[in-house]
């Protein structure tokens, strides 16, 4: 919203040095009918510009009263304003305190004989509808269209059309309507009239205005050649938005000219105009350097100090000739040598003893380096070509962890050296693997089933008695155990029907 606000609030040179000149004198609604705007814009710019009318809370005087007395009622409030230098919505506000009503009729104001001759000389030689209608007093352009319409008089500038032979009304084609499309608001009426040499200007328009509805044509959308010549020099390589400031038109209106004079913008010129300065190409000294130093162990810091170069330079280059410092040679601790303990004499008897003499110091020990646990090559020990050769040999029939018994190596030592000489398993042994494998699973597997098969024991629930025949021992059982201490009794059940049950005896 505000970057569309902004496009519609551009003025011209022109414009601004008409509100500089009559703004404080004739008052916002004069000078909006000569630039074309609404009086309430002309306010705002004027007040961007440190223009204003009159002060606030201005009293009003005795002459000033009498004024709005005499003009207010033939001329208007906008008259009024501009001669007292106060706002439109003081006047009408000070009106209505004073009783005072404006008894010129709005649209219907009579044309004197002045203003008509002022019209029959000012309309045909072209003037601008603005600043005519400010010289007849101050009416609307389309009162001074109809006005002139009524007097018979036209505008210049339209071709004549004499020696041209029309064909009879027909209907626009595709074609036709593109064109016209193309050229409405980038065109003159000369040049709309030479691309359709066969329809009339007035033919033209109202196909555009009212069928294919492409807004009004004014005298302000007609470029100049020397407007089109400064878009031509400058739309290239500035933009649109340079353009508009320096013909005082819209970013939009300023494209779609670019468009139609076929003007594109040089994205390469504007890029190498804009870009900064590439920084000096690397040296083969200053790699040599790097190379030098870095994997010396040098700081990242000194290296810039010594290089004069920015610090993530200086690391993309590092990162490009893969530089890396060298890998730090782990220490070995020396092992501690125990110390002997001191045996504590007891005496057998309460009997004097000599003092045993001090043991000699112990002679200090050289460090050794431990050895290989388990048989195995000290840590970083190079491979020596015998080594190589059973490892090429071996490795691709041999179980790894084998090979590196064999060879008094770690496995993942054996496992990186395998992958540094290229070598990998044969397929036989790949094949022999998986079959061991699978085997190893399947024993697995069946010893899991016995165990389980071994574990789960058949738990069957004890019948009761109940589940048992009647004739049965386990019935007849179970039946004097419920029933021992308990006496039957006869009873009539909800259904009319005699029937036995035991209770405890009494």
């Amino acid at each position: 919203m505000d970057k569309q606000r902004a496009k519609r609030e551009i003025w011209s040179a022109e414009h601004i040095a008409i509100i500089v000149q009559y703004y404080l004198s004739h008052g916002p609604a004069y000078v909006g009918n000569l630039v074309g705007r609404s009086a309430y814009r002309v306010t705002n710019k004027a007040n961007r510009l440190g223009l204003q009318i009159g002060q606030r809370g201005r009293p009003w005087s005795a002459e000033d009263e009498a004024t709005l007395r005499e003009k207010y009622p033939t001329e208007g409030s906008a008259v009024v304003a501009g001669i007292l230098n106060r706002s439109i919505d003081c006047v009408l506000a000070k009106a209505k305190q004073l009783q005072v009503k404006c008894t010129r009729a709005r649209h219907g104001q009579e044309w004197s004989d002045e203003h008509r001759d002022i019209l029959r000389q000012h309309y045909p030689a072209g003037m601008p509808l603005g600043e005519l209608a400010a010289l007849v007093g101050g009416r609307q352009p389309s009162t001074v269209q109809q006005q002139a319409s009524k007097l018979g008089l036209k505008r210049p500038g339209r071709p004549s059309r004499e020696g041209v032979t029309l064909r009879p009304p027909q209907h626009w084609s595709a074609a036709e309507n593109a064109l016209l499309v193309k050229l409405w608001a980038c065109s003159s009426i000369e040049e709309l009239v030479a691309a359709f040499p066969t329809r009339t200007y007035q033919t033209i328009w109202a196909h555009g205005s009212k069928v294919l509805k492409l807004g009004k044509r004014t005298r302000s959308t007609v470029w100049s050649q020397a407007d089109k010549d400064l878009l031509q020099q400058e739309y290239p390589t500035k933009g649109a938005a340079h353009v508009a400031e320096l013909v005082g038109r819209s970013a939009s209106t300023v494209t779609q000219m670019a468009v139609h004079l076929g003007v594109k913008r040089d994205r390469k010129a504007r890029v190498k105009a804009e870009s900064k300065p590439l920084a000096p190409l690397w040296s083969p000294e200053e790699d040599a350097l790097l190379q030098q130093h870095y994997t010396a162990g040098m700081h990242v810091d000194d290296l810039v100090a010594l290089l004069g170069r920015p610090k993530p330079a200086t690391l993309h280059r590092l990162s490009v000739l893969k530089i890396k410092r060298l890998p730090k040679m782990k220490v070995v601790p020396t092992p501690k040598v125990p110390k002997e303990k001191k045996a504590k004499l007891r005496p057998v008897a309460r009997v004097k003893v000599a003092p045993a003499p001090k043991p000699a110091p112990m002679p200090k020990v050289a460090p050794v380096a431990p050895a290989p646990k388990s048989g195995l090559a000290a840590h970083g020990s190079s491979w020596s070509p015998e080594q190589n050769e059973q490892l090429q040999t071996r490795f691709p029939i041999t179980d790894t962890a084998e090979l590196a018994a064999e060879l008094g190596r770690t496995l993942y030592a054996v496992s990186r050296q395998a992958t540094t000489l290229g070598l990998k398993k044969s397929e036989a042994f790949l094949e022999a693997q998986a079959v061991a494998l699978a085997e190893q699973r399947l024993i697995k597997k069946k010893a899991k089933a016995q165990a389980e098969k071994k574990q789960k024991k058949e738990v069957v629930a004890p019948k009761k008695w109940w589940h048992y025949p009647m004739n049965s021992p386990e019935y007849k059982a179970g039946s004097a155990a419920v029933t021992a201490g308990k006496k039957p009794v006869t009873i009539i059940d909800e259904n009319g029907r005699p029937a036995t049950v035991w209770r405890n005896a009494a």
